[in-house]
Protein backbone atom coordinates (compact mmCIF):
# COMPACT_ATOMS: atom_id res chain seq x y z
CA UNK A 1 0.00 0.00 0.00
CA UNK A 2 2.88 2.69 0.41
CA UNK A 3 4.56 1.74 -2.77
CA UNK A 4 0.96 1.98 -4.47
CA UNK A 5 0.54 5.52 -2.12
CA UNK A 6 3.43 6.97 -3.39
CA UNK A 7 4.11 5.91 -7.14
CA UNK A 8 1.27 3.53 -8.14
CA UNK A 9 -1.38 5.84 -8.74
CA UNK A 10 0.76 8.03 -10.33
CA UNK A 11 1.94 5.25 -12.64
CA UNK A 12 -1.66 4.14 -13.26
CA UNK A 13 -2.63 7.61 -14.27
CA UNK A 14 0.38 8.11 -16.93
CA UNK A 15 0.57 4.94 -18.29
CA UNK A 16 -1.92 2.26 -17.56
CA UNK A 17 -5.16 4.26 -18.08
CA UNK A 18 -3.70 6.56 -20.53
CA UNK A 19 -5.74 5.59 -24.12
CA UNK A 20 -3.43 7.79 -26.23
CA UNK A 21 -0.19 7.11 -24.98
CA UNK A 22 -1.56 2.87 -25.44
CA UNK A 23 -2.94 3.48 -28.90
CA UNK A 24 -0.06 5.21 -29.94
CA UNK A 25 2.45 2.73 -28.05
CA UNK A 26 0.45 -0.48 -28.75
CA UNK A 27 -1.83 -0.22 -31.40
CA UNK A 28 -4.84 -0.95 -29.03
CA UNK A 29 -8.05 0.62 -27.40
CA UNK A 30 -7.06 0.66 -23.77
CA UNK A 31 -9.90 0.82 -21.13
CA UNK A 32 -8.47 0.32 -17.57
CA UNK A 33 -10.48 0.34 -14.45
CA UNK A 34 -10.14 -0.12 -10.63
CA UNK A 35 -12.47 -2.97 -10.03
CA UNK A 36 -12.09 -2.38 -6.38
CA UNK A 37 -13.46 1.09 -6.71
CA UNK A 38 -16.61 0.42 -7.81
CA UNK A 39 -20.09 -0.62 -6.36
CA UNK A 40 -20.50 -4.51 -7.16
CA UNK A 41 -23.86 -2.77 -9.12
CA UNK A 42 -21.29 -0.43 -11.13
CA UNK A 43 -19.28 -3.31 -11.51
CA UNK A 44 -22.40 -5.90 -13.12
CA UNK A 45 -22.86 -2.36 -15.36
CA UNK A 46 -19.90 -2.08 -16.83
CA UNK A 47 -19.18 -5.76 -17.45
CA UNK A 48 -22.52 -5.47 -19.56
CA UNK A 49 -21.66 -2.84 -21.80
CA UNK A 50 -18.18 -3.90 -22.58
CA UNK A 51 -19.47 -7.74 -23.17
CA UNK A 52 -22.05 -6.21 -25.27
CA UNK A 53 -19.83 -3.71 -27.44
CA UNK A 54 -16.73 -6.19 -28.05
CA UNK A 55 -17.97 -9.77 -27.76
CA UNK A 56 -18.72 -9.71 -31.51
CA UNK A 57 -17.91 -8.48 -34.37
CA UNK A 58 -20.50 -5.97 -35.49
CA UNK A 59 -19.89 -7.64 -39.62
CA UNK A 60 -19.33 -11.50 -39.03
CA UNK A 61 -20.09 -12.34 -35.77
CA UNK A 62 -16.98 -13.18 -34.69
CA UNK A 63 -15.99 -13.83 -31.06
CA UNK A 64 -13.61 -10.66 -29.72
CA UNK A 65 -11.86 -10.96 -26.41
CA UNK A 66 -11.16 -9.23 -23.10
CA UNK A 67 -7.73 -9.21 -20.91
CA UNK A 68 -7.30 -8.72 -17.96
CA UNK A 69 -4.30 -7.94 -16.07
CA UNK A 70 -3.77 -8.19 -12.18
CA UNK A 71 -0.83 -6.22 -11.80
CA UNK A 72 1.71 -8.14 -9.35
CA UNK A 73 5.33 -6.47 -9.22
CA UNK A 74 6.48 -9.39 -7.59
CA UNK A 75 4.77 -11.76 -10.32
CA UNK A 76 6.46 -9.56 -13.08
CA UNK A 77 10.02 -10.05 -11.88
CA UNK A 78 9.26 -13.35 -11.51
CA UNK A 79 8.08 -13.48 -15.45
CA UNK A 80 10.57 -11.57 -16.54
CA UNK A 81 13.42 -14.34 -14.90
CA UNK A 82 11.59 -17.19 -16.49
CA UNK A 83 11.98 -15.61 -19.79
CA UNK A 84 15.66 -14.42 -19.07
CA UNK A 85 14.82 -10.81 -19.17
CA UNK A 86 15.63 -9.44 -15.80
Amino acid sequence: MTAWASAGISFWQTEIADRDKNKQRFSLDTYALLYEELTPIRLIQGVIYWYGLFSHQRGTFAWKGFLALMLDPAGDQAALASLGSA
